[in-house]
């Protein structure tokens, strides 16, 4: 009398299938954690810079509503003394500066964002917006 087993296994296509959709998924769930530290780190430059806002327009209040001048494009933590603050935030991250262009009557103070890759900007007038380009002078360019 002959016993007749039956092998049940995984073929080598079914195997190399389920080891592709693995590699798939692990891959879109690392790529999910990349974007979530520039996105705070965005979040945390848009806050600096309403800060900064906000120190401009104390500055006006107390100065006959004329904000601080400055000659060219200045990084504002620089000018922070003049602005009546010894804490004025810094960039989340080494080798990107907030920036601030500036006369008696108007002011743009601009970070450049990671994600998307553009400039954050907040004007004298009121505006809060985006742009791809960097701003120039002390017109708003939003």
């Amino acid at each position: 009398m002959r016993i007749q087993s039956k092998n049940k296994a995984f073929t080598l296509i079914e195997l190399l299938i389920t080891i592709t959709i693995v590699g798939i998924l692990s891959a879109i769930t690392a790529m999910s954690f990349i974007n979530p530290p520039k996105l705070a780190r965005d979040a945390t430059r848009k806050s600096d810079i309403k800060q900064y806002q906000t120190l401009l327009e104390n500055y006006a209040n107390k100065n006959s509503g004329l904000y601080v001048a400055t000659s060219e494009t200045v990084n504002p933590s620089s000018i922070c003394a003049t602005l009546g603050s010894t804490n004025c935030p810094n960039d989340p991250t080494t080798g990107q500066q907030y920036y601030l262009n500036s006369t008696t009557t108007s002011y743009v103070v601009w970070a450049k964002l990671e994600k998307p890759v553009q400039y954050f900007i907040v004007c004298s007038t009121g505006k809060v917006g985006q742009s791809p380009t960097a701003p120039s002078s002390s017109t708003c360019p939003i």
